[in-house]
């Protein structure tokens, strides 16, 4: 059961009010300093990271805009290779029309010449034949006088019948 003694409720008080004193004297003291130090080191790393993350949201926003100027200039830069490109194939397709265009000068001269070759000597030929025809015809031979001028009087006959 239960007895009150009042000499050990003394004690006990005695007691209780000597670890009070001593906790709040000695420990207490010791404990709110480590708080302290562990509120500040808390309140410090808190604010380190929050730092650290605005530095963290300035580096993405400067990487971002550095993003945005690369790209431009990207888009630049294709659109310089294009401009340019198109140039090139445009002054590559002038050169080949050009040349193009001096072949078939040099092939019409070419062909200017020979048709001009073709003719001398087809006026020729036909100089010899009608000189033999005639030879023939009149049994008699045609001297250079003779054989000039009936040369140009056929020749002048060929020309009227060609522009015809």
């Amino acid at each position: 059961m239960f007895h009150f003694d009042p000499g050990v409720v003394v004690w006990t008080l005695v007691s209780f009010a000597i670890v009070l004193f001593v906790i709040q004297r000695y420990v207490y003291p010791q404990i709110r300093t480590v708080l302290r130090n562990r509120r500040e080191t808390i309140a410090s790393t808190i604010e380190e990271a929050e730092k650290r993350l605005a530095e963290a949201e300035q580096r993405a926003a400067d990487l971002e805009e550095r993003m945005r100027h690369i790209r431009q200039e990207e888009q630049r830069v294709l659109v310089e290779a294009r401009e340019k490109a198109r140039a090139l194939y445009a002054e590559q397709e002038r050169r080949a029309l050009e040349e193009i265009r001096e072949l078939r000068r040099s092939r019409e001269a070419d062909l200017a010449k020979l048709e001009e070759g073709f003719f001398e000597k087809t006026r020729n030929q036909f100089t010899q034949m009608v000189l033999r025809s005639c030879e023939r015809v009149l049994r008699t031979s045609i001297d250079p006088e003779m054989q000039r001028r009936i040369t140009e009087e056929r020749i002048g006959e060929l020309e009227r019948l060609d522009r015809l």
